[in-house]
């Protein structure tokens, strides 16, 4: 979980020009997003396809689900960790800028999101639009995961707890029961003033006189000028995050809710 992996990627050769360069740009703005969200997943271009069900291959084929510009297909091993996946972008698709933003849409389900049904369309990389019969319209969607999805998987892959980087050095793990590192061999101290329940439960857990959302440990749930009745509020329906103004949990802390709801997310890093 979070160690960091390189991921090859092959592109079909009949993909030339700017469709290709797009799809290129796709896996190195997730790449670049692999310290913000937590992955530690990059991906580096192969001119040999991977094994089959390992890897990732984008190929220039209509894809499975009729009617769609692009259909991926994950492989998972016998523990459920996606370990390949296969992306079908289809050819009538030409226009560079439509294809840049069907990839980069594409490589959010290997990293264990779903299409995001209530996001609008410039939340998130996963917002789903309609394209109608054009395949080359372009909707205006992210084309890198946006803070709101790198914040949903920082919550996937550490629990809430995003290590803090760099390690101290070699023989070091990070502990998110602690929220700490830990030496390898030390045993887990007792958990510090961290995680959704610790940040909620009017205690100071760390005793260092602050508790909750005054806890600076607490800041990756208490966004900065939400009070602690707003964080509750959030906390109470299982929304990660409270946003600053009247309304409690709209945007990312509303996508957040759908994708616990629909329980789209894998839980855990991929490949």
């Amino acid at each position: 979980m979070g160690a960091s992996t390189t991921v090859p990627y092959y592109i079909d050769p009949s993909i030339t020009g700017d469709r290709r360069t797009a799809i290129s740009t796709a896996f190195t703005n997730w790449s670049n997003s692999a310290s913000q969200n937590g992955s530690g997943v990059t991906f580096t271009e192969v001119s040999q396809p991977p094994a089959p069900g390992t890897g990732y291959s984008v190929l220039n084929e209509t894809p499975t689900i009729t009617g769609v510009r692009a259909s991926t297909q994950t492989f998972q091993d016998t523990n459920g960790v996606t370990v390949g996946a296969t992306t079908r972008l289809s050819p009538a698709m030409t226009n560079s800028a439509a294809v840049l933003e069907a990839m980069s849409h594409e490589i959010g389900h290997p990293n264990g999101f779903g299409d995001c049904n209530s996001c609008e369309i410039w939340e998130s990389v996963m917002a789903n639009g309609d394209y109608g019969s054009n395949f080359n319209t372009v909707l205006g969607r992210p084309t890198s995961p946006t803070p709101c999805d790198n914040e949903l998987l920082y919550l996937s892959n550490y629990d809430g707890c995003p290590p803090t980087l760099p390690a101290p050095g070699a023989g070091w793990e990070w502990d998110i029961y602690s929220c700490s590192w830990l030496s390898t061999g030390e045993p887990t101290p007792t958990p510090a003033e961290t995680g959704q329940f610790d940040c909620n439960d009017g205690i100071d857990n760390d005793g260092n006189g602050f508790a909750d959302c005054d806890d600076a440990s607490c800041s990756h749930y208490c966004i900065g000028g939400c009070s602690q009745a707003q964080w509750a509020a959030c906390w109470d329906i299982g929304a990660p995050q409270c946003v600053t103004g009247p309304v409690l949990h709209t945007n990312c802390a509303r996508y957040a809710w759908q994708w616990y709801q629909t329980q789209q997310c894998s839980g855990r890093s991929s490949f």
